[in-house]
């Protein structure tokens, strides 16, 4: 019946919520109730985790100054010139 997927003495409905709070989805109207189901939203939650950080490296490390980009920078703060 469903009252088993409001059981939180079996473990695997423990680990259920553990992955939908920590990728920060949130349990929702709408959720998986068969196990292959669950499997499959915790991997698309954990592989949309890892496309956002991907994107927020990519931003970062191509918005970095190079040595001689800083330097120059540098002397043109130091010169009030922007």
């Amino acid at each position: 019946s469903n009252d088993s997927y409001q059981d939180y003495s079996f473990i695997w409905n423990g680990m259920w919520l553990i992955a939908v709070t920590m990728t920060t989805v949130g349990y929702g109207d709408y959720f998986p109730k068969s196990v292959f189901g669950r499997i499959i939203a915790v991997v698309s939650c954990f592989w949309g985790v890892f496309l956002v950080s991907m994107m927020v490296v990519t931003l970062t490390v191509s918005s970095s100054f190079e040595t001689k980009e800083a330097k120059a920078y540098d002397i043109l703060f130091r010169l009030n010139v922007k």
